[in-house]
Protein backbone atom coordinates (compact mmCIF):
# COMPACT_ATOMS: atom_id res chain seq x y z
CA UNK A 1 0.00 0.00 0.00
CA UNK A 2 0.95 3.81 -0.98
CA UNK A 3 2.98 4.66 2.53
CA UNK A 4 1.23 8.58 2.08
CA UNK A 5 -2.49 6.45 2.40
CA UNK A 6 -3.63 6.11 5.75
CA UNK A 7 -3.38 2.44 6.66
CA UNK A 8 -6.58 2.39 8.19
CA UNK A 9 -8.56 3.12 5.00
CA UNK A 10 -11.04 0.69 3.20
CA UNK A 11 -13.98 -0.36 1.33
CA UNK A 12 -16.77 -1.17 3.46
CA UNK A 13 -16.62 -4.79 2.05
CA UNK A 14 -13.04 -4.95 1.61
CA UNK A 15 -10.73 -3.44 4.46
CA UNK A 16 -7.20 -4.41 3.02
CA UNK A 17 -8.59 -2.10 -0.30
CA UNK A 18 -9.34 1.57 -0.98
CA UNK A 19 -10.10 3.66 -3.84
CA UNK A 20 -6.97 6.21 -4.71
CA UNK A 21 -9.76 9.06 -5.06
CA UNK A 22 -12.41 10.70 -2.45
CA UNK A 23 -14.88 7.86 -2.88
CA UNK A 24 -17.90 7.49 -0.41
CA UNK A 25 -17.25 4.10 -0.47
CA UNK A 26 -14.07 4.49 1.52
CA UNK A 27 -14.61 4.42 5.26
CA UNK A 28 -12.58 4.97 8.18
CA UNK A 29 -11.71 1.33 10.21
CA UNK A 30 -10.03 3.22 13.00
CA UNK A 31 -13.69 3.88 14.29
CA UNK A 32 -15.12 0.58 16.54
CA UNK A 33 -17.45 0.86 13.58
CA UNK A 34 -16.05 1.51 10.19
CA UNK A 35 -17.57 4.57 9.06
CA UNK A 36 -17.68 6.59 5.93
CA UNK A 37 -15.36 9.62 5.95
CA UNK A 38 -16.48 12.81 3.83
CA UNK A 39 -14.97 12.99 0.32
CA UNK A 40 -12.66 16.57 1.48
CA UNK A 41 -11.05 14.92 4.58
CA UNK A 42 -10.10 12.24 2.08
CA UNK A 43 -9.14 14.57 0.03
CA UNK A 44 -7.18 16.61 2.86
CA UNK A 45 -5.62 13.81 5.15
CA UNK A 46 -6.85 10.35 4.32
CA UNK A 47 -5.35 9.94 0.87
CA UNK A 48 -2.41 12.34 1.26
CA UNK A 49 0.60 12.36 3.20
CA UNK A 50 -1.49 14.57 6.17
CA UNK A 51 -2.87 11.24 7.59
CA UNK A 52 -0.01 11.09 9.62
CA UNK A 53 -1.24 14.05 11.82
CA UNK A 54 -4.79 12.63 12.00
CA UNK A 55 -6.20 12.44 15.45
CA UNK A 56 -7.55 8.90 14.53
CA UNK A 57 -4.10 7.57 13.12
CA UNK A 58 -2.35 9.13 16.38
CA UNK A 59 -4.45 7.93 19.19
CA UNK A 60 -7.53 6.68 17.31
CA UNK A 61 -11.23 8.23 18.36
CA UNK A 62 -11.14 8.63 21.56
CA UNK A 63 -14.50 10.00 21.88
CA UNK A 64 -15.78 8.11 18.82
CA UNK A 65 -15.55 9.40 15.12
CA UNK A 66 -16.61 13.05 14.96
CA UNK A 67 -20.29 13.68 13.02
CA UNK A 68 -18.47 16.77 11.01
CA UNK A 69 -16.32 13.45 9.53
CA UNK A 70 -19.21 11.52 8.83
CA UNK A 71 -20.60 10.72 5.24
CA UNK A 72 -24.78 11.10 5.29
CA UNK A 73 -26.34 9.57 2.51
CA UNK A 74 -28.37 11.44 0.46
CA UNK A 75 -31.87 12.07 0.45
CA UNK A 76 -33.09 9.72 -1.66
CA UNK A 77 -31.05 7.06 0.18
CA UNK A 78 -32.04 7.89 3.59
CA UNK A 79 -35.62 7.85 1.89
CA UNK A 80 -35.71 4.41 0.57
CA UNK A 81 -33.93 2.99 4.12
CA UNK A 82 -36.82 4.45 6.32
CA UNK A 83 -39.32 1.36 6.87
CA UNK A 84 -42.18 4.07 7.63
CA UNK A 85 -41.84 5.16 4.32
CA UNK A 86 -42.56 1.69 2.67
CA UNK A 87 -45.22 0.96 4.83
CA UNK A 88 -46.90 4.18 3.86
CA UNK A 89 -46.49 3.22 0.05
CA UNK A 90 -48.01 -0.01 1.00
CA UNK A 91 -51.12 1.30 2.33
CA UNK A 92 -51.30 3.60 -0.73
CA UNK A 93 -50.67 0.42 -3.09
CA UNK A 94 -53.56 -1.56 -1.27
CA UNK A 95 -56.26 1.29 -1.56
CA UNK A 96 -55.43 1.87 -5.17
CA UNK A 97 -55.65 -1.66 -5.84
CA UNK A 98 -59.19 -1.13 -3.98
CA UNK A 99 -60.02 1.39 -5.49
CA UNK A 100 -59.72 0.01 -9.48
CA UNK A 101 -61.13 -3.15 -8.76
CA UNK A 102 -63.59 -3.10 -5.82
CA UNK A 103 -66.17 -5.47 -7.61
CA UNK A 104 -64.24 -8.01 -8.43
CA UNK A 105 -62.11 -8.16 -4.62
CA UNK A 106 -65.15 -7.95 -2.76
CA UNK A 107 -66.33 -10.78 -5.00
CA UNK A 108 -63.11 -12.68 -4.38
CA UNK A 109 -63.65 -11.68 -0.73
CA UNK A 110 -67.30 -13.54 -0.44
CA UNK A 111 -66.69 -16.41 -2.18
CA UNK A 112 -63.65 -17.18 0.16
CA UNK A 113 -65.88 -16.39 3.07
CA UNK A 114 -68.53 -19.01 1.55
CA UNK A 115 -65.49 -21.73 0.94
CA UNK A 116 -64.53 -21.12 5.05
CA UNK A 117 -68.48 -21.58 6.13
CA UNK A 118 -68.48 -24.53 3.94
CA UNK A 119 -65.65 -26.16 5.64
CA UNK A 120 -67.06 -25.94 9.31
CA UNK A 121 -70.86 -26.89 7.94
CA UNK A 122 -72.38 -29.95 6.60
CA UNK A 123 -75.57 -30.04 5.01
CA UNK A 124 -78.37 -32.04 6.52
CA UNK A 125 -80.51 -34.50 4.34
CA UNK A 126 -83.71 -35.59 6.01
CA UNK A 127 -85.46 -39.03 4.84
CA UNK A 128 -88.67 -39.38 5.09
CA UNK A 129 -90.21 -42.78 4.53
CA UNK A 130 -93.76 -42.57 3.62
CA UNK A 131 -96.01 -45.93 3.55
CA UNK A 132 -98.52 -45.34 0.36
CA UNK A 133 -100.49 -48.53 -0.11
CA UNK A 134 -102.01 -48.77 -3.46
CA UNK A 135 -105.50 -50.44 -3.04
CA UNK A 136 -107.50 -50.99 0.33
CA UNK A 137 -107.47 -54.86 1.13
CA UNK A 138 -110.89 -55.89 0.53
CA UNK A 139 -111.83 -59.75 1.66
CA UNK A 140 -113.66 -62.38 -0.52
CA UNK A 141 -117.08 -61.50 -0.60
CA UNK A 142 -119.87 -64.56 -1.81
CA UNK A 143 -122.67 -63.95 -4.18
CA UNK A 144 -125.36 -66.22 -4.20
CA UNK A 145 -126.31 -67.00 -7.50
CA UNK A 146 -129.90 -69.37 -7.85
CA UNK A 147 -129.82 -72.37 -10.01
CA UNK A 148 -132.78 -73.28 -12.14
CA UNK A 149 -133.93 -77.10 -11.77
CA UNK A 150 -136.65 -79.09 -12.61
CA UNK A 151 -138.17 -79.86 -9.32
CA UNK A 152 -139.83 -76.76 -7.47
CA UNK A 153 -136.66 -76.61 -4.71
CA UNK A 154 -133.70 -74.95 -5.76
CA UNK A 155 -130.31 -75.29 -4.47
CA UNK A 156 -128.60 -71.62 -4.22
CA UNK A 157 -125.17 -72.23 -5.67
CA UNK A 158 -122.39 -69.46 -4.05
CA UNK A 159 -119.68 -68.15 -6.05
CA UNK A 160 -116.04 -66.64 -4.26
CA UNK A 161 -114.32 -64.38 -6.14
CA UNK A 162 -111.22 -63.29 -4.15
CA UNK A 163 -110.34 -59.12 -4.18
CA UNK A 164 -107.07 -58.57 -5.31
CA UNK A 165 -104.56 -58.16 -2.51
CA UNK A 166 -102.59 -54.82 -2.00
CA UNK A 167 -99.14 -54.98 -2.09
CA UNK A 168 -98.01 -51.72 0.02
CA UNK A 169 -95.05 -49.70 -1.35
CA UNK A 170 -92.52 -47.32 0.62
CA UNK A 171 -91.81 -44.32 -1.17
CA UNK A 172 -87.92 -42.47 0.19
CA UNK A 173 -88.28 -39.20 -0.20
CA UNK A 174 -85.01 -37.07 0.19
CA UNK A 175 -84.83 -33.17 0.81
CA UNK A 176 -81.17 -31.65 0.67
CA UNK A 177 -80.72 -28.50 3.48
CA UNK A 178 -81.09 -24.97 1.27
CA UNK A 179 -77.94 -23.55 -0.10
CA UNK A 180 -76.91 -26.65 -1.69
CA UNK A 181 -76.70 -27.84 -5.43
CA UNK A 182 -77.59 -26.58 -7.61
CA UNK A 183 -77.48 -23.07 -7.89
CA UNK A 184 -77.43 -19.80 -10.53
CA UNK A 185 -73.92 -17.65 -10.95
CA UNK A 186 -73.38 -14.83 -12.77
CA UNK A 187 -69.87 -14.06 -14.50
CA UNK A 188 -68.45 -10.85 -13.25
CA UNK A 189 -65.53 -10.62 -15.32
CA UNK A 190 -64.41 -10.25 -18.95
CA UNK A 191 -64.18 -13.38 -20.16
CA UNK A 192 -64.02 -16.75 -18.03
CA UNK A 193 -62.44 -20.18 -19.46
CA UNK A 194 -64.18 -23.33 -19.46
CA UNK A 195 -62.29 -26.56 -18.71
CA UNK A 196 -63.06 -30.08 -19.08
CA UNK A 197 -60.85 -30.85 -15.58
CA UNK A 198 -60.98 -28.34 -12.27
CA UNK A 199 -57.11 -27.41 -12.84
CA UNK A 200 -55.34 -24.26 -14.61
CA UNK A 201 -52.88 -25.01 -16.86
CA UNK A 202 -51.38 -22.15 -18.63
CA UNK A 203 -51.18 -23.33 -22.14
CA UNK A 204 -54.94 -23.64 -22.11
CA UNK A 205 -54.91 -26.93 -23.50
CA UNK A 206 -57.97 -28.17 -21.19
CA UNK A 207 -59.94 -24.97 -22.47
CA UNK A 208 -63.24 -25.58 -23.61
CA UNK A 209 -65.21 -23.10 -24.19
CA UNK A 210 -65.05 -19.21 -22.92
CA UNK A 211 -68.10 -17.46 -21.01
CA UNK A 212 -68.30 -13.32 -21.29
CA UNK A 213 -68.98 -10.84 -18.87
CA UNK A 214 -73.47 -11.60 -17.73
CA UNK A 215 -73.31 -14.84 -18.70
CA UNK A 216 -75.60 -17.34 -16.24
CA UNK A 217 -75.21 -20.72 -15.75
CA UNK A 218 -75.99 -23.23 -13.51
CA UNK A 219 -74.03 -24.89 -10.71
CA UNK A 220 -74.02 -28.66 -9.65
CA UNK A 221 -70.74 -29.34 -7.96
CA UNK A 222 -67.64 -27.36 -6.31
CA UNK A 223 -64.35 -28.14 -5.82
CA UNK A 224 -61.39 -26.09 -4.29
CA UNK A 225 -62.62 -22.83 -5.44
CA UNK A 226 -63.96 -24.54 -8.94
CA UNK A 227 -67.30 -24.82 -10.25
CA UNK A 228 -68.86 -27.86 -12.28
CA UNK A 229 -71.62 -26.31 -14.76
CA UNK A 230 -73.04 -28.50 -17.91
CA UNK A 231 -70.10 -27.43 -19.95
CA UNK A 232 -67.22 -27.96 -17.98
CA UNK A 233 -65.60 -26.32 -14.90
CA UNK A 234 -65.44 -22.76 -14.12
CA UNK A 235 -62.98 -20.50 -11.46
CA UNK A 236 -65.34 -19.88 -8.55
CA UNK A 237 -63.42 -16.33 -7.91
CA UNK A 238 -64.66 -14.76 -11.05
CA UNK A 239 -68.24 -15.21 -10.33
CA UNK A 240 -71.05 -14.24 -7.81
CA UNK A 241 -74.03 -16.25 -7.06
CA UNK A 242 -77.39 -15.28 -7.89
CA UNK A 243 -81.33 -15.97 -7.36
CA UNK A 244 -83.53 -17.98 -9.27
Amino acid sequence: MDPKICPYLGLIDDPNNHKDFPYEGNHCYRAKKPTAVVLRYQRGYCLADEHTTCAGYINGWVNGFPDSLKTHPPVFKRFLLNKWVWAALAVALLASIYFIFPQQINAMGANLQRAVSSRFTRPTTAVLFTNTPSKTPVPPTRTASPAPSATATSTPVFTETPAPTATPTITKTVSLADGEFPYMVEVITTALNIRDEPIYMANGENIVERLVQGDIVEVFDEQKGWLLTERGWIFKAYTKEVSD
